[in-house]
Formats: C-alpha cells, sequence, structure tokens
C-alpha cells in the first residue's frame, strides 16, 4: 500500500469580490467578517496506481478546478471554476478570489487538480462512477459556511494517469494525454476464475509480445449446451519488470450501453510466488498455496467487506461445503456438496446456524460426467420430504443436451417438454411443450435469445451469474441489472440517442431530461420492483388526479421530487397516513407539498400545497387503502410570501364542491 500523500488547500471566503482579469495587481487583504473559511484536506487513495504501477506526484500543482452547488442549483460563477493555488508551507496551498455567504445547502459537485503542465493529474470521483469505488466518500459532499469559522473538508482524489474523464463521472473536461510508455503484457493465465472446458487464444504483436487473450467459453444456455463464441477478453496487467502479476482485466462483449470490466489485483503474493490474495470490484479473495480460493470476502462501493464465505476441499480437492458469514463474523448458514471421484455434485443442502435443513435440497445423477437427472425435494404439509421436481435430460453423440423433461409434482403431475435444435454445435431454437402451451425460442450465433423480433442480451460474470439483460422495448433500450443472488435491482431506459430517459430499483423511480438532468424522482413505501414499475408509467398528480392509476399510486409513494432543465428543484413533497376522525376504521393520506422559486438569489420554498385525501375505510399500519372508498379531498394552497391560504373541496370524482 503506498503512503498517503495528503495536503490542506484553504479556500478563504471574502466580502471582497476578486476579478477573474489578468490584472498582476497585489490582491487585498481577506476581511472574515460576516464570511467564512473552508479548509479542504486532499489526500491519494492509496489503491489508485495505474495498470503500470505508476502514479502522478501531489506536488507542482497550480491550479484546482472546482463546481459548487447551493440547494441543488449550481451557484454562480462555480460551474467548474478554475482558481489559482498558492503556496503556503510545504505541500499547503491557499486559493483566493472565492465568495461564498453564510449558510448550509453547499455541496461540492467536482474537484480536480491542475499541473504546471495544465494536465488533470488528480481528481475526485462522482459517485456513481467507476472510480467511486476507490475512495470512502464521493463527490458531490455537502458543507455549510459559518461566520468567521472554519469548515473542514476532506477530499479523497485518485490519479488520472491511464484513466477517462467518464470512469470520474465526468463529461466534458480531458485528462492529460502524457501517460508514460508503459509496457504491459500476457503471461500465464491464472485459471481459478475460468471454466475447465474453456479454450484461450493469445493475441501479440509483431514484435512477438503478447498482449491478450480471447476466451471461447463454453457458454451454457441452460443446461450442458455448449457454444463456442467469443464472450470476453481477458488482458493481464505486469509492472515494467515483469516480476508478479499486477492486475488482470475483464471485458465482456455482449454488453452495449457501457463497457463493464471486472478488475482482478493481485495484492499478496507467498513467498513461492504463488497468488494469496485478489481483489476485484466486489470482493476479495483468499487463496491457499496450491492456487485454490479458500475465503470470499464481499465489498461493497468503499471497499468495506459485507459477509464472507469459507470455501472446504476434500482430499482430492473437489469443493465440499460453503460456509456463510454475516459481516460480524457470526456463522450464517452452509451449503454442503456430495461429490462423486470426478467433483460432480451428487447431492445439495443447505443448513442455517443451528444445523437444520434449509429445504428445498437437491440430489442429481451422472453418466459419463453428464447430469441426466436433478430432483428438487421439499417438505410437504406432514413435514415429509417429497419430491416436488424432477428433471431429465438427454444428450446426443456429441454429448449436446437435445431433450429436458420437466416433472412438476403438485396435486397433480405436470409434465413440460424442452427440445434443442443444434446447427452443428451452435443452438439454433428449442421448443417448450406442456399440457397448456407450446412455444419455440429462437438463438442468434452466439447463443442469445431472439423473440417477437427482439434481440435479449444476457451478461454473465466469470462464475455464470446472471448481471445484466438487454433488450428493445416500446422504443426504448432496456438494461436490467441483478444482484450477486440473480434478483432483479434495478432497470434504465434509454432511448434511440443513448440518452438515460428513465431509472427504477425496487424503491425508486427516477425520469430524467433530455440533457441528462432528473425531471421527477418518486420513492416509494414498499419495495415492490414489479408493482412500481407498472406506475412509473404514471404521472403523480396530487393537486387534481383524474384517473384511477393517479388515486392508486397515493398509497404507495413514500416521497415526490421535481426539478426543472438545469437540475434546480422545483418541489418536494412527503406522503403520510394519518387517521380519519369522521371514520373509526378509516384513514386520511396527507400531502405535504414545498415550492420553490429563486427570492433575491436564492433559491426558497414560496408556495406550500397540502393536499387530504379522505376514506372510510383503509389500515393505517400496513398502508392497505381501497380508491373505492374515497369520499373527498381538499387542496390547501399557502403563499408563503403573502400569507394567503385559498382551499378547494372535491368529491370522490373530483368534482369540487
Amino acid at each position: 500500500m503506498k503512503e498517503l500523500k495528503t495536503f490542506i488547500l484553504v479556500a478563504l471566503f471574502s466580502a471582497a469580490c476578486f476579478s477573474c482579469s489578468k490584472d498582476d495587481s497585489p490582491e487585498k487583504d481577506i476581511e472574515l467578517s460576516g464570511k467564512g473559511m473552508l479548509a479542504i484536506g486532499v489526500s491519494e487513495t492509496g489503491n489508485t496506481k495505474s495498470s503500470a504501477g505508476t502514479s502522478f506526484e501531489l506536488e507542482n500543482l497550480k491550479t484546482a478546478i472546482i463546481s459548487i452547488e447551493k440547494d441543488g442549483a449550481v451557484l454562480d460563477g462555480f460551474n467548474s471554476k478554475e482558481v489559482q493555488l498558492e503556496n503556503w508551507g510545504d505541500n499547503s496551498f491557499t486559493i483566493k478570489g472565492v465568495d461564498l455567504d453564510n449558510g448550509d445547502g453547499y455541496a461540492i459537485t467536482g474537484f480536480l487538480l491542475k499541473n504546471e503542465d495544465r494536465a488533470t493529474t488528480f481528481a475526485s470521483p462522482v459517485d456513481g462512477s467507476l472510480a467511486a469505488a476507490w475512495v470512502q466518500e464521493a463527490l458531490p459532499i455537502s458543507f455549510k459556511i459559518a461566520v468567521d469559522e472554519t469548515t473542514q473538508i476532506d477530499i479523497q482524489v485518485v490519479t488520472t494517469l491511464g484513466s477517462k474523464p467518464q470512469d470520474f463521472g465526468y463529461s466534458s473536461l480531458s485528462f492529460s494525454d502524457k501517460t508514460p510508455n508503459v509496457q504491459s503484457y500476457l503471461k500465464n493465465i491464472e485459471t481459478f476464475f475460468l471454466d475447465k472446458n474453456e479454450k484461450i487464444v493469445h493475441h501479440f504483436t509483431q514484435r512477438g509480445i503478447p498482449t491478450y487473450s480471447e476466451i471461447y467459453r463454453n457458454h451454457a444456455v441452460n443446461k450442458n449446451i455448449t457454444l463456442d463464441f467469443i464472450g470476453q477478453t481477458i488482458k493481464h496487467y505486469y509492472p515494467v519488470d515483469g516480476s508478479l502479476p499486477e492486475k488482470i482485466t475483464v471485458e465482456d462483449h455482449t454488453r452495449t450501453n457501457t463497457q463493464p470490466t471486472v478488475d482482478y489485483f493481485f495484492t499478496e503474493h507467498y513467498e513461492s510466488g504463488n497468488i494469496k490474495k485478489i481483489k476485484n470490484n466486489l470482493s476479495l479473495l483468499t487463496l491457499n498455496e496450491e492456487g485454490f480460493v479458500t475465503k470470499n470476502e464481499s465489498l461493497n462501493a468503499t471497499g468495506v467487506a459485507t459477509g464472507h464465505i469459507d470455501y472446504l476441499y476434500n482430499e482430492d480437492d473437489y469443493i465440499t461445503e460453503y460456509k456463510y458469514y454475516n459481516v460480524d463474523g457470526s456463522f450464517s448458514s452452509a451449503l454442503k456438496l456430495t461429490v462423486d471421484s470426478d467433483g460432480n455434485a451428487l447431492s445439495r443442502i443447505r443448513f442455517n446456524q443451528d444445523g437444520e435443513i434449509l429445504y428445498p435440497k437437491y440430489e442429481s445423477e451422472y453418466t459419463n460426467g453428464l447430469e441426466v437427472k436433478l430432483i428438487r425435494i421439499e417438505l410437504n404439509e406432514n413435514d415429509e420430504e417429497t419430491e416436488s421436481f424432477v428433471y431429465d435430460f438427454e444428450y446426443n453423440s456429441e454429448n449436446l443436451l437435445v431433450r429436458e423433461l420437466q416433472t412438476q409434482i403438485y396435486e397433480e403431475t405436470q409434465v413440460n417438454t424442452i427440445e434443442y435444435n443444434y446447427s452443428g454445435n451452435n443452438l439454433t431454437s428449442s421448443t417448450s411443450t406442456s399440457q397448456a402451451y407450446s412455444y419455440t425460442t429462437y438463438y442468434d450465433e452466439i447463443g442469445r435469445t431472439l423473440y417477437d423480433d427482439k434481440e435479449v442480451i444476457n451478461v454473465l460474470d466469470y462464475k455464470g451469474r446472471l448481471l445484466e439483460r438487454q433488450y428493445e422495448d416500446d422504443g426504448y433500450n432496456v438494461v436490467e441489472i441483478f444482484d450477486l443472488y440473480e434478483e432483479l435491482m434495478e432497470k434504465k431506459f434509454y432511448d434511440s440517442n443513448e440518452k438515460l430517459v428513465k431509472k427504477i430499483d425496487n424503491s425508486v423511480v427516477i425520469k430524467y431530461w433530455e440533457n441528462g438532468h432528473r425531471k421527477f424522482m418518486t420513492s416509494f413505501a414498499v419495495r415492490n420492483m414489479n408493482l412500481i414499475e407498472s406506475f412509473s408509467k404514471t404521472d403523480f398528480e396530487y393537486h387534481h388526479p383524474t384517473q384511477k392509476e393517479q388515486f392508486e399510486l397515493l398509497s404507495y409513494v413514500g416521497n415526490h421530487f421535481s426539478y426543472d432543465e438545469n437540475g434546480v428543484k422545483l418541489a418536494d413533497c412527503q406522503i403520510r397516513w394519518q387517521n380519519n376522525s369522521e371514520y373509526s376504521e378509516g384513514i386520511e393520506i396527507h400531502v405535504y407539498e414545498n415550492q420553490y422559486e429563486k427570492v433575491d438569489g436564492k433559491l426558497s420554498a414560496t408556495k406550500r400545497v397540502t393536499s387530504i385525501f379522505s376514506y372510510s375505510q383503509g389500515d393505517r399500519s400496513l398502508r392497505i387503502v381501497n380508491t373505492d372508498d374515497l369520499y373527498q379531498y381538499v387542496v390547501v394552497t399557502e403563499d408563503l410570501l403573502t400569507g394567503d391560504i385559498t382551499s378547494k373541496y372535491y368529491d370522490a370524482q373530483g368534482t369540487e364542491f
């Protein structure tokens, strides 16, 4: 880990406004009365060296580029403002020419450092960017200014060497092009994250220097279907001396909207040179001297462990148990495998912390290394083990799966048959047939699903887990993002120009203006992706709703924000549930909205609107209400500048009375 390097940038806020002209006359002393002082402590994170093992130094810095917002709006004169750094002792600088009023609601949204060559050598990443994972707190960073007091802000910066502005969340800036001539080349592939049936094609320069490798993955579509296609590029980076590997980057070629990478950093080695620890974007892996992973620590965006898994092996080096631990180190559960001499899992059983079986459990049968039967076992109503699903697999002479028989055992047995068709070794279609339906799925030349003339791209990680799914829907390019358990956690909608239009997760819907600024942000009191998505096409109207969907939406929303095209907040509202004094079993939904405008150059709340929806029945604790039980609602508008108040009453049909 490199030594932490720190210096202090002191921004002095005075009553005098300093000119941006090139007048060389000396600047006046700064008057602190009525203003405040901001001290910025800057440190370079220790794990952000470039792939070549080099970095810029925190020295010879001349200017800083600072962007500041006040109450969500860009502060006049501080949209990427460049200010001079004046030396004030060893590795300390002052920033002059800044004038801010005391108050709160300030936020630093952009921060870059330039050297004497005017090259941007360091930057603080924006939240959500690739480089944000390398700092403990990404931008924006909020602060307030107090009269005649110093406010301390700590900002971590990352070297820009070998990076693009987009990696840091900046779109209109340029970084240094003075990257040293670094040699990076491929050596022996470490196979700890590769499937056993992959082949690797190495690429070299004309001088014979290896550059990268392409992985031809035996891509699994359903079960045991092999398709050769270029799915990933593996790039190995070594330091100049070529002694030990420094980083492996896994690039996926199936994504379109973004360029995904998983970086593996080799953080520790044994004396023999074998790798001991590997850190990537998601986890920290610990290996034994034979090269097998023994521990997998899950990491959050700041690199802090959120839990870990221990791997246990038998004498033949096959995994026989996964032990799961919580963030505090306490044991959570275990997955135990029974394997044959070839490492095939004959049974998979999960246990809780008390050693009790967590159903379902699975049993498998194999012939010549191919799985021919999979049985899912659950407990019935009498707490007796029973087979709930049975899968039978048939293969051709090329060991390609040609038939899958799915038997579902409930009150009555249901059978589904899937037939797989190939052209050579490439899967072209599959037909699923049951008692109720029959449909055919078609695949392109690299195994991606085609249906209704739409192409679906599934992005897998190195373990074959689903990370992302892409497809077109209703004129939008849709990107679905999944967590480590392959649960859908986010959907993004892009227009034909690849601009983000809408984003949905399991609690929030965000809609965007064409310039990329947020237009609306709605947070929900429930966590249900399907439900929230169904409401994402409905405008949230609480002043005078006219659609049934708008009334239904009221009972699920927690907060709502709206912004203008410059990202300035126009309104915010909160939804609260109250008891109804007129009906003992009734409830009221209160919507409190503040509307904002600029008054004397400051963004201030100028109007408050309170909408109260009255229902004759409802459950406040469970947030359950039937729109048919709405009998009236009232909208109260208060002008915060004049004090005027108006009220309008409506019946359940929206007719004013």
